[in-house]
């Protein structure tokens, strides 16, 4: 099959959604997806567990300089006002943890800053796969479709033709009872019909 050229332009136009989590994709492919497209399922499955750890590492980190801060306000202050310097290495140790803090914080930004930049290159590489396997779908089921079509063309051919031969039947059946009836006469016929006709036939 031809490759499938798409702009990235295109996809962020039509906003594309990020295709696994796409009921319509998930209810059409769910069990025809190819080996090339399992792998780009487990990397952008990959990338977005990565985003949403990220994002609460972040969130929890944030929180604790919080408390940082404020535990270093305290601290300090029992230090200068107070004069307790049995918190001086307390205080020291909270702010090793601050500047941890610190230099993780722009850590996940940056990386938070680049992953849907990966998201949006692997689901384009996923929607370019998702576009051939719907091609092969449709011509296999164009293909799978003419030859049911076929198959009930026969059995319409073969009923029709057993129609026929039952109508043909029931034509020649009422022309030799006919027959019968006009040189034997309706009483005499009655007769006869108990005698000869098959118990199955009705009237």
């Amino acid at each position: 099959m031809k490759s499938i050229n798409i702009e990235d332009s295109l996809v962020r136009r039509n906003r594309i959604p990020i295709l696994i989590y796409s009921t319509d994709w998930i209810q059409l492919f769910s069990n025809h997806r190819t080996r090339s497209m399992q792998r780009i399922i487990g990397k952008l499955e990959n990338l977005l567990a990565k985003e949403k750890d990220l994002e609460g590492e972040l969130s929890q980190i944030e929180k604790k300089k919080k408390v940082l801060m404020s535990k270093i306000l305290h601290l300090s202050n029992e230090l200068n006002e107070n004069k307790n310097n049995s918190v001086i290495e307390v205080l020291d140790k909270t702010k090793r943890q601050i500047d941890d803090i610190n230099v993780r914080i722009p850590q996940i930004l940056e990386e938070l800053e680049n992953i849907p930049f990966e998201i949006d290159k692997y689901n384009t590489i996923l929607l370019k796969d998702t576009i051939k396997r719907a091609y092969e779908m449709i011509n296999q089921y164009k293909q799978e479709s003419e030859t049911t079509q076929n198959e009930i063309n026969k059995i319409r051919e073969s009923l029709s033709i057993l129609i026929q031969k039952k109508v043909d039947l029931e034509e020649d059946v009422s022309k030799i009872y006919s027959y019968l009836h006009g040189i034997m006469g309706a009483t005499e016929m009655e007769k006869l019909d108990k005698d000869f006709l098959n118990v199955e036939k009705n009237g």
